[in-house]
């Protein structure tokens, strides 16, 4: 604001007393509190802190992530966990569960397969749907889901392009979730999969859910009571951010 009016020279007491107090960033974990070991070696390595960020540089850089690129080896950042949450890996080996994001909201789902890897589970079925916007450009994690989906911890991958111009009309997760409406419904309905949904609250958020809701409400279904009931059971769990 002061840069678009450079004329404005409030004194520095005055800045001070209206500018709002600086709040925790959150973050969601890409990976699992477990212990790795690395190829070949015989020591358990201590569990990495992990997360997953989008690159801002206009109309300014991100404030937390450029402070944390400042750091120097050796420094120390303090954090703490938020409180209890729901949104974490399935704890039954054998459970289906379908995970829904869109740009960085595919970093607690890297933290979810990481986890499954190091438990060495590969029971239920585990579904992945990502969007982003150019095939090799900004898909960063491709190699990664892929080796997580050959070793058979992924069970299904599938990722929409929003901007490139061969994507069979599918450029957004929730054009996926209608796609695929009917091992949707089997997935929720007869198996009990849970969905994990992750993005932005106000658009990506807010179109997953209708999505479900109209593929929900196929076949005479009421797809606004079955989400309803998914929510209050917790099988419908989303971390959102606006």
């Amino acid at each position: 604001l002061l840069a678009a009016f450079p004329s404005c020279k409030p004194p520095l007491s005055l800045l001070v007393e209206h500018v709002p107090r600086l709040l925790p960033r959150p973050y969601s974990m890409s990976t699992s509190p477990l212990p790795q070991t690395d190829t070949g070696a015989t020591v358990q390595q201590p569990p990495t802190l992990g997360f997953v960020y989008t690159v801002v540089e206009s109309p300014r850089p991100g404030l937390c992530t450029t402070w944390l690129q400042q750091l120097a080896r050796g420094d120390q950042v303090h954090v703490y966990p938020r409180v209890t949450s729901h949104f974490h890996a399935p704890d039954s080996a054998d459970a289906s569960f379908v995970m829904v994001c869109a740009g960085s909201g595919i970093g607690p789902f890297l933290g979810f397969l990481e986890h499954r890897k190091l438990m060495g589970v590969k029971g239920g079925f585990a579904w992945l749907v990502f969007g982003c916007r150019n095939k090799g450009k900004d898909d960063l994690h491709a190699e990664k889901l892929q080796n997580f989906q050959q070793e058979g911890y992924l069970s299904k991958l599938s990722i929409a392009y929003s901007r490139d111009e061969d994507n069979n009309g599918v450029k957004y997760v929730q054009h996926i979730i209608q796609s695929e409406a009917a091992s949707v419904r089997k997935l929720i309905l007869e198996d009990r999969a849970d969905v994990f949904v992750c993005g932005d609250a106000k658009n990506m958020g807010k179109s997953v859910h209708d999505a479900f809701v109209e593929v929900l409400s196929e076949n005479g279904g009421d797809g606004a009571d079955v989400m309803k009931s998914l929510v209050a059971q917790k099988r419908y769990k989303q971390d959102l951010w606006a």
